[in-house]
């Protein structure tokens, strides 16, 4: 728990000026290894090593691994967290999804960046599956989708999610979803964790710049507990979060987001079910209505 409030309290400082991001060496980056735990084998490609492992295998990832890597089986990733280490890297270099869970794959992420990505749908994250992101980064990736259908800079969510004291910050959607873009049926969680200064660009489709959640008629939701929405930008609806479907805030923050049109805070669509309970929603501003929170009759 106190590793948890630590990590809140470092985003909060920072919120004058850069927003998070994680303890990146300065120097070159450091060579790729992955080591499979059950198997002892070491490889220099991600992809190569989860094409290689057994379902449940648990893979170790030091250095900077670049690439896009598509898991299709059960496997548990988890950067090296020795004292000595940089922090664990997978950078997509602008190739696609960093990664992608596929339909009824369980996959576990811990003590990684996720960054470089470039797609239509999830440029850091594209998920099918089960995901658990734990002290994990999705940090400057970015969607080009132009339209309703898609988008999600960091995170493209199709199924299940949840963080746990994670940050997805800086990434860009030209539609919705700058930061997390949760599609029909997708449940997600997000627990001590901070979704900041991520922005979609679109006059009309560029809704949601921290988070879009979408359609309550497919059973879509989002809770947020213990967490930071702040300094994220929306050019349409809802600059930290703009939502038809379920959302639920409880003792997080929603703080200092913008947008270019309605729901500076929040915009909740017509119909739609929202629950905030002992949460700060604050100096957000919008250009139209709703600074805060607006949730209009017929949106």
């Amino acid at each position: 728990m106190r590793k948890a409030q630590i990590f809140i309290l470092v985003v909060v400082v920072l919120m004058a000026g850069a927003f998070f991001v994680p303890a990146l060496a300065a120097e070159a980056m450091s060579a790729c290894q992955i080591v499979n735990a059950a198997s002892a084998e070491v490889f220099d490609n991600l992809q190569v090593a989860v094409d290689a492992a057994n379902p449940g295998d648990l893979l170790t990832v030091t250095g900077t691994c670049v690439g896009t890597t598509m898991i299709d089986k059960d496997l548990v990733l988890e950067g090296d967290s020795a004292p000595e280490s940089e922090q664990a890297t997978l950078d997509g270099n602008g190739a696609g999804s960093v990664l992608s869970v596929a339909i009824d794959v369980n996959v576990t992420v811990t003590g990684l960046t996720i960054t470089g990505g470039y797609s239509e749908f999830g440029g850091g994250i594209y998920n099918e599956g089960a995901m658990e992101l734990n002290e994990v980064t999705v940090s400057d990736n970015a969607s080009y989708y132009e339209g309703w259908l898609g988008g999600g800079g960091g995170i493209y969510n199709l199924d299940t999610m949840t963080l746990k004291n994670s940050a997805v910050t800086n990434n860009t959607a030209v539609s919705q979803g700058g930061g997390i873009y949760n599609k029909n049926g997708g449940k997600m969680n997000l627990n001590n964790s901070v979704v900041g200064g991520n922005l979609s660009t679109h006059i009309n489709f560029g809704n949601g710049g921290g988070i879009y959640n979408d359609n309550y008629y497919a059973g879509t939701w989002i809770r947020l507990q213990n967490s930071i929405v702040v300094g994220n930008r929306a050019e349409s609806l809802g600059g930290g979060i703009s939502t038809y479907g379920f959302l639920m805030l409880s003792r997080s923050k929603v703080t200092n987001n913008t947008a270019g049109r309605s729901g500076g805070g929040v915009f909740t669509g017509a119909g739609t079910n929202t629950t905030i309970r002992t949460t700060m929603i604050r100096f957000n501003s919008a250009s139209l209505n709703g600074g805060g929170i607006y949730a209009p009759l017929d949106g």
